[in-house]
Formats: structure tokens, sequence, C-alpha cells
């Protein structure tokens, strides 16, 4: 644990202080209906919003929230009205502090939904620019989602930050380790632990993988890493310090670590040079080693359009000034080191089991977000494409093997007007999202329904075949058998067992 941040953690009993937050009003559901600037107080700006529309207020929710969601100073008064003689253990744990008659909160406390999260201010950037510790983004949840549906899994987070990931998968059931080279993100991590009553979350401090290695192999492995690519800076839990190696480390190493059929899921960024040679640098990570692997870019930018997506949201700028003079390094950086593009994606990495071969696929989709079934994409997709590329199934065989559709498929028709006249456009996503969202025809319809209902696609075939031509028939057959291998390949359909 870092040296100083809460001592006494382990006996606190954080009971108390949490109803006393909620008897408040300081809930999710009322921060999260809250104006914006109170929500989302993340720049420097929104805070100074957030304070102005508390200013007038002395509520227990106000005293509250300018306590520990914007880390203002509130009178003591004001502080031991909503936190009663709860305060004397706080200040023993380091978590509030007392100064001429006014409190401040150490680490920001916020309710998300039915949990509470603890980290670092925002504004405080500047003050713990090297170890702050980031709260739970979008990107965090999303990596939570990509997880499959394993039965008790035995979970590594990587680079943990909180342990938000880890926190959720072992109140599922699972066992986890979470590691991360920055000692105040494990004590804040442990932090979280106790405000949500989650026990057994195995903690190491150092390297993503070497620091949990006596607790390998691991089913699921989950890695958010330092991803951005700048020139420089001083923030652990956001930039890559040199290049692209963190990235490459996590993607090169993690199938050493994982159990055979175990999955590694990393979301990375990377520079190419032209829009169709994307896929190459990350498959070189990988080697000859003998994995599967799903390489699946969400998003490619230009040098411009990337720098300029982190550094005007960076709160630790204030003025136009200083975003300018940022935005003008990191440009100069990209063009000392000849940067063209620079994509944005997931790396799915499968550890096979003895009889499976290794393959490399890539897909190229933007990605609006994705529902909690998107593990269970992930792991039809591979699953399929390992029997497609172990069997090679020949025309025949697609037709005539027995298929269900995935379960969550959903489908949506959109009527569009299109030079004067309708048309019906049907929209299809897989379960999760993730794997396939796109037009298709009533075809591909007829052919879900029909597989639904325990036939095989060869009686679609039939059907279609005695309406057609003679000279038709042949292509008919093929065509449906591509249908077929579609709807595997992007996990809508699943082999019956």
């Amino acid at each position: 644990m870092a040296t100083g941040l809460f001592p006494g953690l382990a006996d606190w009993q954080p009971a108390e202080f949490v109803s006393r937050l909620g008897g408040a009003g300081y809930t999710g559901d009322v921060v999260k209906e809250a104006p914006s600037p109170l929500r989302v107080p993340y720049t420097p700006v929104a805070r100074q919003a957030a304070l102005a529309l508390l200013a007038d207020s002395n509520t227990p929710f106000a005293t509250a929230a300018r306590l520990f969601h914007l880390g203002d100073a509130v009178p003591l008064q004001n502080a031991m009205d909503l936190l009663g003689w709860t305060i004397r253990d706080l200040m023993d744990l380091g978590l509030v502090h007392s100064n001429d008659g006014f409190v401040e909160a150490a680490v920001q406390i916020s309710p998300q939904g039915e949990e509470w999260i603890a980290t670092d201010f925002p504004h405080k950037q500047t003050d713990h620019e090297a170890d702050w510790v980031m709260g739970v983004g979008p990107s965090t949840r999303q990596l939570n989602h990509l997880i499959p549906p394993i039965d008790q899994p035995h979970i590594l987070e990587a680079g943990c930050g909180i342990g938000w990931v880890a926190r959720q998968q072992v109140r599922r059931g699972a066992t986890a380790v979470a590691t991360d080279i920055n000692p105040r993100a494990l004590a804040l991590a442990r932090l979280n632990d106790r405000l949500n009553q989650v026990e057994g979350i195995t903690y190491a401090e150092g390297d993503f993988f070497l620091a949990a290695a006596e607790f390998a192999p691991f089913d699921v492995i989950v890695a958010n890493p330092p991803y951005i690519l700048s020139p420089g800076g001083d923030r652990t839990y956001c930039e890559t310090p040199d290049g692209q190696t963190l990235c490459k480390s996590v993607v090169s190493r993690a199938a050493d670590y994982l159990k055979p059929g175990g999955y590694a899921i990393v979301l990375l960024n990377w520079v190419h040079e032209t829009d169709d040679d994307w896929a190459d640098e990350p498959l070189r990570w990988l080697g000859d080693a003998s994995v599967q692997c799903w390489l699946h870019q969400t998003e490619c930018s230009s040098p411009e359009q990337y720098a300029w997506q982190w550094v005007h949201t960076d709160p630790r700028l204030t003025d136009p000034g200083s975003v300018a003079r940022e935005y003008h390094r990191w440009l100069t950086f990209y063009r000392e080191r000849e940067v063209q593009r620079i994509s944005l994606g997931c790396c799915f990495i499968r550890n096979p089991l003895p009889e499976e071969p290794g393959w490399r696929r890539t897909n190229a989709r933007q990605l609006r977000g994705f529902s909690p079934l998107a593990g269970q994409d992930l792991d039809t997709v591979m699953r399929n494409e390992t029997w497609l590329r172990q069997t090679e199934p020949d025309t025949d065989t697609l037709l005539d093997t027995l298929y269900q559709p995935a379960q969550g498929i959903g489908a949506a028709v959109q009527m569009v007007l299109r030079e004067g006249w309708r048309r019906d456009v049907i929209d299809l996503h897989s379960p999760g999202q993730l794997a396939y969202g796109g037009q298709i025809d009533e075809t591909v319809l007829r052919l879900l329904e029909l597989l639904a209902q325990g036939q095989p696609a060869r009686q679609l075939v039939a059907s279609l075949q005695a309406k057609a031509a003679d000279n038709a028939r042949t292509s008919i057959t093929q065509e449906i058998a591509g249908l077929v291998r579609n709807l595997l390949a992007f996990g809508l359909v699943t082999r019956s067992q």
C-alpha cells in the first residue's frame, strides 16, 4: 500500500458512513439526474459551475457533493452535521482532514448506481501527476462487458487502477488477481473493496504479468493499459511513456499466462502508415506464437484528430494558450516520427486447446458501444472461427450441419426515402453488438428462422431451387453455403450440440 494512505483500513467499518451519505440524498440516482456540471465535473470550468450551483445551499446533500464529489472545503460544522462522529474515523483513515475550521476530503467518493467509487479528484491531477488515479470510464465498462461467459473464472486484471473490473467479476463468482505499477492505485482499489464490501481480490504491485506470475495460469486476462500515444508525459494512468511498448508488451506476452482455452482481452492504440496496413503492426507483436487472435479496429484517426481528442479534454490545460502549445507539441512529435495514422481497437487472444490450430483474423468496424452480451459474441466468434479453420467444412457440411441462432440477436426494419420511393431496410446485430451490425435481406431472415426450427440450411436451398431456373440452382447452393459461413464467422449462429 502507498505509504501513509488509509492506515487502519482493514479494521474500518464503513456502514454508518455510507448510510449517512445515502440519508443526505447523495445517491447514484440523484447524482445521475443532477445538472450536467455536477454530474460530470471533469474539467475546471465544469467543477466551478457545479460549485456555483451549490453555493447558496447548506443542505446535507450540498455538503456531501461539495466535500466528496467536487473536492471543496466545507465548514467543520457542516461536515459534522453530515457525518456525525464518523468524521473521527475518516480523519484517522486520512480520508478527510481539517484545517482552520474547514474540512476537505483526500479522495473523491461518488455514488454510481448501487456502488461507491473512490478515486482521485479530477482537479488534483497537477498535485499527483505521476501517480494520479482515474475512476471508471467508458473503456473500463466496455472491458468488463467483453469478458466471455465462463463459470467461476480465474481472472487477472492487468493494470487494474482501482480494480473495478476485478470487483465486478468477484461479485459474479470469479477469483481475481489485480496488478498495477502504481501503489496509490492499489491503495484506492482496496478502499473501494472496503466501501463496497467485496473481499477476496489478490493485489500485487508491479509489471502487468510478472507481479501475477505465481497466480497463473488464468481463464481470462483483461488489460486496459496506458495506451495514449503522446509525446511523453507523467500521467502513469493513461500515457504510453515510450512509443507503443506497453501495448506491445501486453499483447505479446498475454498468452503465456493463460490456461488452454483461456482469453486475453486488450484495449490498445497503435500507429501505421496507410488505411490499408492498419493490422500489420499489432499482428507482428504476436510473432509466430501459436495463438488464436482476433484484431478488431474500431477507430482510425489522423495525427491531428488524435492529438486534439486528447489535448482539448486534458483538465490540466486551463487556458487556450496552453492547449495550443500542447497540441503543437503532439503534432511535432508525430511529424518527426512520420506517423500517418493512429488506430484504436481491441485485441482478443485465445490460447488454443492442444488439438486446435492457431490463427489470425482482422475486422474493422466503428463501434458506437456494445452491450453486456459482448463477451458472448467474443466467445461465439472465436469458437466458430476455430471450427471453420480446423475442419475447413465443404459446401455439403455447411448445408447439412444443424445450427441455432445465438441468443439475443436483434433485427429491426427501417423505412427510408430514396429517390421518392419508400424502401425497407433490415438491420441485424449480434447479441453483444460487437461481432456484427449491418443490413441484411429477407433471405438471411428466412435462413435464421429455418435454423431456429432445427432444420438444416439445405432446406432453404431446396425451397429456392424449386422456384429458380436450372442454370441458377448451382449458384443458389453456393450462395446459401456462403451465408452460413458468414453467420458463423460473425457469431450469429452456433452449431447445435
